[in-house]
């Protein structure tokens, strides 16, 4: 179904200041924290994942399932006794960039805490998209990877700075109908694989100027993102109640079924 490049559709994710820590302690200074936004269903979520948090951190250096995160469960238990991805989380890079995988994966509430060094630092479940994960004897398949992937890649900012934006495309997404038409424009969609260390990023366009957001300013040669094409020519269906994209190309043959669409509240 070809698309007009802005949709009337959105789920609202309005960004306000709320008290939420991403570490507590004194040894080291802790991260900035950064303006989160409430949904329905008490969802939380921000996009202020900057590019290079994304692709040059100790996390990502020899992927997820390298440091044994997929294969186990996304909890304290489980990332407590893992001693690689504990060294990986001294850089501040991987804190900011596990943030995210903590809150795309994890239901809200389902918190994951561990000490590093003398700092104690929890990183905040949100939108619970790969809940099975977050569970003792937990672990990441191919469905929560790419679940997990499309939505760390939909929270990159390239300047690192939260603006409104709406995520859709799960289950857990779903919006009201006043969420509908309070953020009717849509960016573009984004799926692939991050948990790899050779990160398959990839994204496809409705409005090429709203993905400036991810990608700096055009032409879109330096984008964190492999930018395939027009959504409406590269993936296969489009939700018709709430605008969403799935089953999208990587332009290279191979489909992606699991990925999100972010929409905004202004063009």
């Amino acid at each position: 179904m070809h698309l007009k490049s802005k949709i009337p559709f959105a789920a609202l994710l309005m960004f306000t200041p709320l008290a939420s820590s991403a570490c507590v302690g004194s040894a080291i200074e802790p991260e900035e924290e950064e303006e989160l936004g409430t949904v329905q269903q008490a969802k939380t979520t921000s996009n202020a994942l900057t590019p290079s948090s994304l692709t040059s951190n100790g996390l990502t250096a020899n992927g997820l399932t390298a440091n044994g995160l997929t294969a186990n469960g996304l909890t304290s238990t489980a990332l407590s006794a893992n001693s690689v991805a504990l060294t990986a989380l001294t850089d501040p890079a991987a804190r900011e960039f596990f943030k995210y995988v903590v809150s795309c994966a994890n239901v809200s509430g389902n918190d994951v805490t561990a000490t590093i060094g003398s700092t104690t630092y929890t990183w905040y479940g949100e939108l619970g998209l790969a809940p099975n994960w977050g569970t003792s004897g937990g672990s990441c398949d191919s469905t929560c990877k790419q679940w997990v992937s499309s939505c760390v890649l939909s929270r990159v900012n390239y300047l690192g700075q939260s603006v409104t934006i709406s995520v859709r495309g799960h289950s857990n997404l779903v919006p009201s109908s006043s969420e509908l038409t309070a953020v009717p424009y849509a960016e573009a969609a984004y799926y692939g694989d991050i948990t790899g260390a050779n990160q398959l990023r990839f994204a496809c366009w409705v409005d090429k100027d709203l993905m400036e957001r991810v990608c700096g300013p055009q032409p879109f040669n330096n984008c964190v993102m492999d930018v395939v094409g027009q959504c409406d020519h590269v993936c296969q269906t489009v939700d018709s109640t709430y605008g969403f994209f799935q089953t999208c190309s990587d332009g290279h043959g191979h489909d992606y079924p699991y990925a999100i669409t972010v929409f905004r509240d202004q063009n």
